[in-house]
């Protein structure tokens, strides 16, 4: 099937846009004071099975033995001759500048000390404050955790509220720009759906209580009382704007308790931890990381206050192993000039998180050196640009630069933190700190060219319950692979890796699940991951096969993934999935390969798969279609799947999204990142919020509405109006649910499950 392939709405790197289709509210990025400014392979690949399963029906024959495996390589450090030539340039960029300096480089993945300049000297961090606020907001609520935030009133009687109508919320931060289409969005859901559920009117007034942040200043110091205020005023002009009648006017109200005898009519679409992390560094949001201090001295000891939170960091510190003696924090943004830090404990935090599960979302709320936020203009050379992700600090005589380097010509990881006090001239500290850096990126080892990234083409079941086989493709000129082992796809450990020669592995498990991802090894260095693929392993059971159809996120260029690195979707659909799956990339599906035949269900994601990189192909189109008249059940999510099979598609694409997947399509782009439930119940949801910021965010969500016989399972809220779920009943006794965002783009995993189960009910 011929296809002009047109590259519609990539997102430039050197001008990002937020998710939503909403403008980037502060531009480059700003703090304190001061502003500034590769893809995977398709087709087949080594593929030695076919089928469901390559053990699926044999009865486990195939043996629970590990194939033979090399320890991993140990990354090269510098030489002391390179290390002298490094400290040597290091030493003349810091002296260009009038300052007094602390320094720390270390080499995250060799453990080699690279440089040093007073570690341990307390200095004031100005925003690295806020890599202190967000690693402990990510430790102790998680990625997927969230501040309380509800609707309650006394009663509901024919659709009017009896008395006030109360909107509480522990230190939300969702009615800024960076969680929507404008601060109110998420007010104007609430709105419309509480709408929904039949509310007519109020009697009594609307209150906030509790601590909110509305509209947001990333320069400002927050003021609790104004912010509950105006999101008081905010909330009751979107239920107005809802067809909601408000008898009285918009208070306040302080405490965190739900008003006595209030019942919750709605639970409220509170960002999750990792994208209220990344709205806080990227911008270096001063409002809302005194928030999250708040709202970590609130959780840990329901006091909100900025010495309660700064308690529960060191408790963090504490159970991290980081030593913290000379830290003290006085607030959750840095501007406080009575905060002290060192780069030891910059550094010493950095490594203890890169072994947990939170470290790729503490890494994906940074700012990116040439790419987006406060060093969206910095640091542009071949040997940085993309490649330096970090945290900016500004105050009068302060200027800080800390993050990890991912290096262009080794392969390797380097973390990096420099305090500069007694500050002449920021623009030339900034300047100085960003040639120390740029000294560490350059191409010391004279071993240039570590490989191209592998494909990762299937993770399979062996059908014995506890191993997987792994496939891959070659890459020219890599001495062998590293296959990557993780029991959670989020917890990448070296020592659990497999260094093999061969294009196909078999490895154990982790308890029955393993997530995968791939690197090339070669003379120079290592390659960027593969995409991550998943198996959850049976003896015998019915499974469900998860198809990775994304090609467009590494292939870029999107501001989140500028390395071209493979994604991680398949983390997200597995929390979702509730039984046995393996995974299988699309190019085996559309060979033929890898039959659909066999497996109960098929999770197909295509993230933000687009014309550019087709959604599906003709021969992915008679794959589905015949699975689906067989009775199969089809899960499959994307954000542009219906723009490219109807609005520019040719006439068979057409028919397969409305014949095969029960979609019409409506629009490009929804204008919102908000959902309810529409015709369909979901379980747990009333509303929920889609777009990870910094991981899988989506700037054109299909508008749809089910083709024929279809129902609508989600509506988008607050903006246009029309279904982001389809789902309909195939008359061979199946069913397709087809969403028009990523699954893997939601806040809420149970939201997902919730949706995911739509196919197995």
């Amino acid at each position: 099937m011929l296809r002009l392939r047109l590259l519609l709405g990539v997102v430039s790197i050197a001008l990002p846009l937020l998710a939503c289709g909403g403008a980037d509210p502060l531009g480059a990025g700003g703090e304190g004071g001061d502003t500034f400014g590769g893809g995977t392979a398709e087709g087949g690949g080594p593929s030695t099975t076919s089928g469901a399963g390559a053990g699926q029906g044999s009865g486990g024959s195939v043996p629970a033995e590990e194939d033979p495996y090399e320890a991993p390589p140990a990354p090269t450090p510098f030489t002391d001759d390179e290390l002298a030539s490094l400290r040597a340039d290091i030493d003349d960029a810091l002296g260009s500048a009038t300052a007094t300096y602390s320094a720390l480089i270390v080499g995250l993945d060799s453990g080699q000390l690279v440089y040093e300049k007073n570690p341990d000297t307390p200095r004031k961090p100005a925003s690295n404050t806020k890599l202190f606020t967000t690693a402990a907001s990510l430790v102790m609520s998680g990625e997927a955790g969230r501040p309380t935030a509800g609707v309650y009133a006394a009663s509901v009687d024919a659709g009017v509220v009896a008395g006030d109508l109360v909107l509480l919320a522990e230190h939300d931060p969702s009615t800024t720009p960076w969680f929507g289409d404008g601060a109110r969005q998420a007010f104007d859901a609430i709105a419309a759906r509480l709408k929904q559920q039949g509310v007519t009117a109020v009697s009594g007034n609307v209150v906030a209580k509790g601590e909110f942040l509305y509209e947001g200043d990333s320069l400002g110091t927050i003021d609790f009382p104004t912010e509950r205020s105006q999101a008081a005023t905010a909330f009751r002009q979107a239920l107005v704007a809802a067809g909601i009648s408000v008898s009285g006017g918009a208070t306040t109200a302080t405490g965190f308790d739900p008003p006595a005898g209030a019942e919750l009519l709605l639970v409220a679409p509170s960002a999750s931890m990792d994208v209220i992390a990344h709205a806080i560094n990227v911008p270096s949001h001063n409002e809302m990381a005194d928030l999250a201090l708040h709202h970590l001295g609130f959780v840990g000891s329901g006091d909100s206050t900025y010495a309660a939170g700064f308690q529960e960091i060191e408790g963090v510190l504490d159970d991290l192993g980081v030593a913290h003696a000379g830290l003290d924090l006085n607030d959750g943004s840095g501007l406080s000039h009575s905060n002290r830090a060192t780069p030891r404990h910059i550094v010493d935090l950095f490594s203890a998180l890169s072994g947990r599960a939170e470290w790729p979302a503490y890494v994906g709320s940074m700012a990116v050196s040439g790419v987006r936020g406060t060093i969206a203009s910095r640091m542009t050379g071949p040997d940085t640009v993309g490649r330096f992700w970090g945290k900016t600090g500004t105050l009068t005589g302060v200027v800080a630069l800390s993050g990890v380097l991912f290096h262009r010509h080794d392969g390797q990881r380097y973390l990096a933190s420099f305090l500069a006090n007694d500050v002449a001239s920021s623009t030339s500290a900034r300047a100085a700190l960003d040639a120390a850096v740029t000294a560490l990126a350059a191409d010391r080892k004279q071993e240039s060219g570590v490989p191209e990234a592998p494909a990762l083409y299937r993770l399979a079941d062996d059908g014995n319950g506890q191993t997987a086989l792994v496939e891959l493709g070659a890459v020219d000129g890599a001495d062998g692979y590293l296959i990557w082992r993780s029991a959670d796809g989020r917890t990448w450990n070296r020592e659990d890796a497999r260094y093999v020669h061969a294009t196909s592995h078999r490895t154990f498990t982790f308890d029955g699940e393993l997530y995968v991802r791939v690197t090339a090894v070669g003379p120079a260095g290592e390659s960027v991951p593969s995409n991550v693929l998943g198996v959850r392993v049976t003896d015998g059971a019915p499974r469900s096969l998860y198809v990775d159809g994304s090609e467009r996120y590494a292939a870029g260029p999107v501001a989140e993934n500028p390395l071209g690195w493979g994604d991680d979707a398949v983390v997200a659909h597995a929390v979702a999935i509730a039984g046995p799956f393996e995974s299988a990339s699309h190019g085996l599906v559309e060979s033929g390969e890898v039959s659909l035949e066999g497996y109960g269900s098929v999770m197909w994601g295509l993230g933000r798969e687009s014309s550019a990189h087709e959604t599906f192909s003709g021969a992915e189109q008679e794959q589905v279609r015949a699975f689906i008249d067989a009775g199969g059940r089809l899960f499959v999510s994307g954000a542009e799947i219906a723009f490219d099979l109807i609005a520019e598609g040719d006439a068979e694409d057409a028919a397969f999204a409305r014949d095969v997947l029960g979609v019409e399509y409506q629009g490009d782009d929804a204008a919102s990142c908000f959902v309810g439930p529409d015709d369909v119940e979901i379980t747990g949801l009333a509303v929920a919020r889609f777009s990870k910021l910094g991981r899988h965010e989506v700037d054109f969500a299909d508008v749809l509405s089910p083709a024929g016989a279809g129902s609508s399972c989600l509506r988008y809220l607050g903006g246009q109006a029309g279904s982001a779920c389809v789902t309909v009943e195939t008359s061979a006794g199946g069913r397709v649910v087809t969403l028009g965002f990523p699954l893997e783009s939601l806040d809420d995993p149970e939201v997902g499950a919730g949706l995911m189960a739509l196919v197995a009910d």
